[in-house]
């Protein structure tokens, strides 16, 4: 009998090994950075290790929010008294690898002056985005995805003029690496700033819960606005997909209430001046039971320009990447119609918003011009020393 319990045991033991090992790889190269905490800490949910600041910068001084939240690491601030720039460099476990870089932010009154500040934030020398905080509401999050030019990435916290003293909660860099690249349209040379990732159906926000967790890359899909001529439906898909959008994403979409009414999502922009390029991707998913004889087809519209047109099937869900685009103002509008086809109205699961801040194309523009004027300048004396 002992003998027979030990044979029943191995392979279960086995298999449990084999199943946490598998999932450890999962987290490989992540770094969780809980900013001004004293002492690094496991959580206990995700089972994330989150490591102290005090060795990736020299600068800033730790404090504690006035009112507890949530989330451990928004519990703790590292504040930058002094100095226009303050910079954490971030090793990384690969260079020429794509990663998801978010730096979190909750105030929290943690001053005591009830004055949140305004600061930017720089990637490896280059402008990243501005953050504006404030003393109420969740947590601000600044996220881009970023491909590593070296051994480590420098992200630095700048302080703006009248902008007040800047400060840190958090900091998440992820690798990107699947067996399908992930947002495979995005060039390694851009760098690109989420606006906007949101679960459009669902009740609740989605993002990485553990070892189990659909959502594999630690993004954070938010609660989508419903629209008041919109229903919240159940819908259905194959697991394996492109980006890999999470199931509890892809399982709850919003349908248009009729087939003549389309569906209109707006972005807010958040790098001015435009035009920049836009990345955006749609995900749609069907209904779990259909009619015989029922088609969507959906026209996809970006600030009244039809950009492309896709058919839903049952089981399998489609994602449709629009790039580039560019924003024609502060705000992007993305429009859902039913096609001619159709006899079912639109309908939509999910929707990211990226967009590039190397503004690449006017220097080459600039050098274009600058080219063309001096071969022409070449050529004229040339032509005229000839003559002479």
């Amino acid at each position: 009998m002992i003998a027979m319990k030990r044979k029943f045991w191995v392979p279960v033991l086995l298999l449990a090994f084999h199943f946490f090992a598998a999932s450890s790889q999962s987290t490989t190269g992540w770094l969780n950075i809980d900013c001004g905490s004293d002492t690094p800490r496991l959580d206990a949910n995700t089972l994330l290790s989150w490591d102290t600041d005090s060795g990736l910068i020299k600068s800033g001084i730790n404090k504690y929010v006035s009112e507890k939240q949530q989330l451990d690491e928004m519990n703790t601030v590292r504040s930058f008294l002094k100095g226009k720039q303050n910079c954490y460099k971030l090793k990384v476990y690969k260079k020429k690898v794509r990663y998801l870089i978010r730096a979190g932010f909750c105030y929290g009154n943690y001053d005591g002056l009830s004055s949140p500040p305004t600061f930017d934030l720089h990637l490896d020398g280059k402008k990243w985005t501005t953050v504006k905080t404030s003393m109420i509401g969740d947590p601000i999050y600044r996220e881009a995805i970023y491909e590593a030019r070296s051994d480590h990435i420098s992200l630095c916290v700048v302080r703006v003029k009248d902008g007040g003293v800047p400060f840190i909660s958090s900091i998440e860099v992820v690798p990107l690496e699947a067996p399908f690249p992930l947002y495979p349209k995005m060039q390694s040379s851009h760098t690109f700033n989420l606006e906007s990732r949101v679960n459009l159906g669902g009740d609740e926000v989605i993002r990485y819960t553990g070892i189990l967790s659909d959502e594999k890359y630690n993004r954070i899909w938010t609660r989508g606005v419903t629209p008041p001529n919109c229903d919240e439906v159940t819908t259905d898909s194959d697991s394996s997909t492109e980006n890999e959008p999470p199931d509890e994403v892809i399982g709850d979409s919003i349908e248009s209430q009729n087939l003549t009414n389309p569906i209109t999502l707006s972005v807010d922009i958040s790098q001015t001046p435009t035009p920049q390029s836009a990345y955006i991707v749609l995900y749609f998913a069907e209904k779990t039971f259909l009619e015989a004889g029922d088609i969507r087809i959906i026209q996809i519209y970006i600030d009244d320009h039809m950009k492309s047109t896709v058919t839903l099937e049952f089981n399998k869900c489609k994602v449709i990447t629009i790039y580039p685009v560019i924003p024609v103002g502060p705000r992007m509008s993305v429009t859902l119609a039913s096609d001619s086809g159709s006899n079912l109205p639109p309908m939509i699961s999910a929707m990211e918003v990226f967009t590039t801040l190397d503004k690449s194309s006017a220097p080459i523009l600039h050098c274009r011009f600058f080219c063309a004027l001096i071969n022409f300048v070449i050529s004229c004396t040339c032509l005229f020393l000839f003559l002479a």
